[in-house]
């Protein structure tokens, strides 16, 4: 029931309790007027006398209305609730710069008890307990606002929502850093009490929760994710890039420089009494000539300084068929294998057509320290070869070394180039720092005569002569 309707009632009330008080009063004087003449006729027994005319009853006077003076009902004021509620925050203690994530803060009522929320496992959550007071003929209102320089957050303003009593109120935002570091933010809540229509009060508001917020941006060389993502695509191709060749060559399968195979115990040697064989040299042939039947040392070439043993060998297969004559020579493991690796990569493809070639990758046996390798062999028909020494022993012909150079010259040393002779890089400190050449006259077309003639910056200016002479 309002004020106003109260407020009728009482009016009502007053003007019926006077108007029955007005009506009352001429009542009681009409019955006291005629009481009066019964008592003066009782009283006289006497003589009659003659009657008097009987006098007319006063008239009676109208009522006049008595004014009323209203008194104001007292303002009954509102009853205020009170209610306890939890700030529940939610925030992300590190970010990476280009990253987004989510703030969020909630205001929970506790009356059916609590439990704290976690949407994301690695945000940090804090809860504190705020009073929520509300008051009689208002409508409670919650803003919420979220202040970040170093972010673009989304929304940007303030967020109101109405607080209904037992309801659970929630804001968020979604901000992106925009540099890298540490980043301070401000949170806040603020109730609002907006009056009702019947309620002439003004808006009332008090700021219930305030707190400031740490959050550390990373960033790769002050990249976002999605640059350095952008940069480390671009490093990654251009890194495939170069390395598809190193890719290939790991990829493709190298050629042995070395193999170890099982030597053949069935395999018959047949050579001169004058070749001496060693155990070694015997184990390392039955290797290299694993599939043949038996072999014949023809000869043996001794020219070499190396201590490397050549033979000059026929092989023979199962079928009694003879392939065609093969060099076999027998050295240091080590040697062998630097031997083919330096004709692998650098004699294979500048031989002239007539001459011999490695026919294989070098054979050792297991726990050996020697190595066998096969070349081809060239010569002329129906006559037995010797070696290079040999022949310029028995006929010192020049011509021979002519043929020479003239067959392997064109593939190997007429391809050269000048070379620049550096004094300093050959002698080092042992030549003054400023010397000077000049070159002396040629008395023979193979003779050469350099002079250098120098002067010290440190001492007194003096002349050296060293003669460098070329044969």
């Amino acid at each position: 029931m309002n004020t106003r309707r109260i407020v009728s009632i009482i009016f009502f009330i007053l003007i019926s309790a006077i108007i029955l008080t007005a009506c009352a009063a001429p009542t009681t004087e009409s019955l006291k007027a005629t009481a009066a003449p019964a008592q003066a006729a009782t009283s006289a027994p006497a003589a009659t006398s003659a009657p008097r005319p009987t006098q007319a009853p006063a008239a009676t006077s109208a009522p006049q209305p008595t004014a009323t003076r209203l008194v104001p009902l007292p303002t009954i004021a509102p009853t205020t609730i009170s209610e306890k509620r939890i700030v529940e925050l939610e925030y992300p203690t590190q970010m990476r710069l280009g990253d987004s994530d989510i703030i969020r803060i909630a205001l929970i009522p506790t009356k059916d008890g609590f439990t704290v929320t976690t949407e994301f496992p690695d945000h940090q959550v804090v809860t504190d307990t705020v009073t929520v007071a509300r008051p009689g003929g208002y409508d409670l209102f919650a803003v919420a606002r979220l202040d970040a320089i170093g972010f673009d957050l989304s929304p940007q303003a303030e967020q109101t929502q109405v607080v209904n009593p037992e309801d659970r109120v929630t804001w968020r935002w979604s901000l992106t850093p925009r540099s890298a570091g540490q980043q301070r933010l401000s949170i806040s809540i603020k109730l609002q009490w907006r009056p009702q229509p019947n309620n002439p009060n003004p808006i009332r508001e008090t700021t219930i929760y305030s707190k400031g917020l740490n959050v550390q941006v990373t960033s790769f060389f002050g990249l976002t994710a999605r640059q350095a993502a952008m940069m480390g695509m671009i490093g990654l191709g251009i890194g495939l890039t170069f390395s598809l060749p190193l890719a290939a060559s790991l990829l493709r399968p190298r050629r042995k420089t070395l193999q170890s195979l099982i030597p053949n115990l069935s395999l018959t040697i047949e050579h001169n009494p004058a070749i001496e064989l060693s155990s070694s040299d015997t184990t390392l042939l039955r290797a290299l000539f694993q599939r043949y039947k038996r072999i014949t040392l023809e000869k043996e070439f001794r020219s070499g300084y190396s201590g490397a043993r050549t033979f000059l060998i026929l092989p023979i297969r199962n079928d009694n068929r003879a392939d065609a004559y093969t060099i076999a020579k027998i050295g240091e493991r080590d040697s062998i294998q630097r031997e083919y690796e330096n004709y692998e990569r650098h004699v294979k493809d500048s031989l002239p057509p007539m001459t011999a070639r490695i026919q294989n990758v070098p054979v050792t046996t297991r726990d050996s320290r020697l190595a066998a390798v096969r070349y081809t062999f060239i010569a002329e028909p129906d006559i037995m070869p010797t070696s290079l020494r040999e022949t310029l022993l028995a006929n010192p012909d020049p011509s021979l070394l002519e043929k020479i150079f003239s067959t392997f010259g064109p593939g190997w040393w007429m391809q050269r180039k000048p070379h620049t002779f550096k004094l300093a890089q050959e002698y080092d400190r042992l030549l003054p720092s400023d010397p000077a050449a000049s070159s002396g006259s040629l008395t023979s077309p193979k003779r050469a005569t350099v002079i250098l003639s120098s002067t010290s910056p440190i001492s007194k200016p003096r002349s050296s002569r060293t003669l460098l002479r070329r044969k």
